[in-house]
């Protein structure tokens, strides 16, 4: 994807908190999450989400005034300057909201859920990433994909 469609999929790098939370409700069996802790990750799920398109917004309109900026070869170098910190400002709000949602919803599981989790996670790091061995989750915890 390029630049603006940027995704947390790049090894090594923090997933997102959309990612996180689906990631959860996939297992949501084997982790024994129950309706409650479900209906808490949905929600901060869907808040997150409306979160994320306000904040890309006023990110695409901060470049829409700086490239305004730049158009004008009489505007001082100090408001281009304070115009690009807002940009980048935005942007770094927005990974924190990321991060933010997603210990959030860390903190819906309890630490023996937060734990599974966890050995999921490594697993997949294991294999490279590669999410299509995820489904051998045991739900009893025995045999093949023993977490």
């Amino acid at each position: 994807m390029g630049r603006r469609g940027h995704s947390s999929r790049h090894p090594g790098t923090h997933q997102g908190a959309t990612e996180f939370i689906d990631h959860v409700l996939k297992f949501k069996e084997g982790m024994s999450i129950d309706a409650s802790q479900e209906q808490q990750l949905r929600t901060l799920k869907t808040q997150y989400r409306k979160d994320r398109i306000t904040m890309k917004a006023n990110v695409e309109l901060a470049h829409i005034d700086l490239h305004e900026l730049l158009r004008n070869d009489e505007v001082p170098l100090s408001e281009i300057e304070t115009h690009l910190k807002k940009v980048h400002e935005l942007r770094a709000n927005l990974y924190m909201a990321s991060i933010k949602a997603k210990r959030e919803a860390r903190a819906v599981l309890s630490p023996e859920q937060q734990a599974r989790m966890d050995k999921i996670h490594e697993r997949i790091k294991a294999h490279g990433g590669n999410r299509a061995h995820a489904g051998t989750y045991s739900r009893g915890g025995k045999g093949k994909g023993n977490y």
